[in-house]
């Protein structure tokens, strides 16, 4: 069934990553008029049958930034407002697709996992000759600190270093600059090359449960080795057949499973790769958005307005979770 579909994104402010998302909506409502996907782009919000805000990494979700709860057309619209959120560690207010949502939060009649629109690290989708190489590492990871999942990888440092896996921690936030800064470019490729020379990449979870190294290792054509246990899988997947994943506790193990995987390393990292060109590339993307937002709206029996009534129950446990760590 086809639906009428109205894109935009709230007032502009600074963004993580620089201003290049100011335009988001429009750069995805342009990608999905040049794809031959059955739905329409309308251009007023009355018109639509759903409204689609684009939700670059501005942390409009959570507890104490208001501005998406509070816009007009959410509270117009409530049956018609859907999101498409790149947070780290949103809320799940607005039903719609996360990049980055807690399985504790995830309600599946609401929400649906999916990829972040881009990552920081452009150069991650300009290889062409990734299958060329030889890896001469087992597996590797160069990242910021930046969870108690991460330290315990990182203490690992020397134990895995004898089993051909590189692990190396690096500043935070060392992406999020000036896209034009020579420097920063020598330091995407460095990060591009620390990826391509192992047949495994770890994509630990970091501030959120979701980690942008698992996209980027697929559009590399390694194989994401997902190692964080509160993310929902984007469902529609064969994720068995180029992902390994392994608990959050057993870090110690990676050695003997990575080695057990060893032998299907190049399959497995063709299929990562051509599950990222078929669903991720170009216009792919935003046409498999819409058709997950039109999903959720098609297949939905309850009341909207009965969520929007319990944010501000949801906004207290929340602020309680945030100070316990639980509920």
């Amino acid at each position: 069934m086809a639906f009428k579909f109205h894109f935009l994104q709230i007032a502009h402010e600074p963004q993580t990553w620089g201003d290049l998302d100011h335009d988001l909506a429009l750069q995805m409502r342009l990608r999905y008029l040049q794809s031959e996907g059955p739905h329409e782009i309308v251009d007023t919000p009355e018109e639509a049958d759903i409204i689609l805000f684009w939700d670059p990494h501005q942390d409009s979700q959570i507890i104490t930034a208001s501005r998406l709860r509070q816009h007009p057309l959410v509270h117009r619209f409530p049956e018609k407002v859907f999101t498409v959120s790149g947070e780290d560690y949103p809320l799940g207010f607005l039903p719609g697709l996360y990049c980055s949502l807690s399985k504790r939060l995830f309600q599946p009649d609401r929400h649906k996992t999916w990829f972040y629109h881009r990552t920081p690290n452009p150069a991650c989708y300009q290889v062409v000759d990734n299958n060329q190489r030889a890896p001469g590492k087992l597996a590797s990871f160069t990242g910021a600190n930046s969870h108690a999942l991460r330290s315990s990888l990182f203490n690992h440092q020397e134990q895995f270093r004898k089993w051909g896996i590189d692990v190396r921690e690096t500043p935070r936030n060392r992406f999020n600059s000036n896209p034009g800064d020579p420097v920063l470019k020598r330091e995407w490729l460095h990060y591009v090359d620390t990826i391509l020379d192992a047949k495994f990449s770890l994509c630990p979870r970091g501030n959120g449960p979701a980690s942008y190294r698992l996209q980027e290792t697929m559009a590399l054509g390694r194989v994401p080795v997902l190692i964080s246990d509160d993310w929902p899988l984007v469902d529609g997947l064969d994720w068995g057949a180029f992902t390994i994943r392994i608990g959050e506790n057993e870090i110690a193990s990676l050695p003997d499973v990575l080695t057990e995987y060893e032998p299907r390393w190049r399959e497995m990292g063709e299929q990562a790769r051509e599950v990222y060109q078929n669903t991720l590339s170009g216009c792919r993307f935003v046409e498999n958005v819409v058709d997950r937002i039109a999903g959720i709206y098609h297949s939905r029996t309850h009341d909207e307005r009965d969520y929007i009534a319990k944010w501000p129950e949801m906004i207290e446990k929340e602020l309680r979770y945030a100070v316990l760590g639980k509920y």
